[in-house]
């Protein structure tokens, strides 16, 4: 990141860059051409050792297409205790895995997952069920129709 270069805010030892993306929000206001050349206007509102947030707006044809927030934060590498770097496998089981890079590698899972499950049961207002075959518990009334 240029601001962080400028700042003097260089990549930490071990690490392969100075700060990565948190957070991306993106809102987009109306359609934005593909092919035409739009305007992108960023100004950077926060710009601390542990963080930078950048605001950008997208224009074109005078109109704001898009509005952005990016956040990055300072990236801190881990790292690996001593014993865990003398004997990898002492606290990591693995089929196949091993340690790449000072980073210990694990197998990917085997088969397919577990099975999918299967479709809940059909919700019966089923009233038939009960002792008397009446509703709210009780005996059935005995009506006959006038003839």
């Amino acid at each position: 990141m240029l601001e962080a270069k400028r700042r003097g805010w260089p990549a930490l030892p071990g690490a392969d860059l100075a700060y990565v993306t948190a957070g991306l929000d993106v809102r987009f206001l109306r359609p934005a051409p593909l092919h035409d050349t739009v305007e992108l206007h960023a100004v950077v509102t926060v710009a601390d050792e542990p963080q930078t947030t950048v605001a950008a707006v997208l224009r074109y044809d005078g109109k704001v297409r898009a509005e952005a927030t990016a956040v990055w934060k300072r990236w801190r590498p881990r790292t690996c205790p001593p014993d865990r770097k003398r004997n990898p496998s002492a606290r990591v089981r693995s089929l196949g895995g091993g340690v790449v890079g000072g980073m210990v590698v694990v197998d990917g899972p085997l088969g397919g997952g577990e099975p999918l499950t299967g479709p809940a049961p059909a919700q019966r207002d089923d009233l038939g069920g009960d002792r008397d075959r009446g509703l709210l518990r009780g005996a059935r009334t005995e009506v006959e129709p006038d003839r």
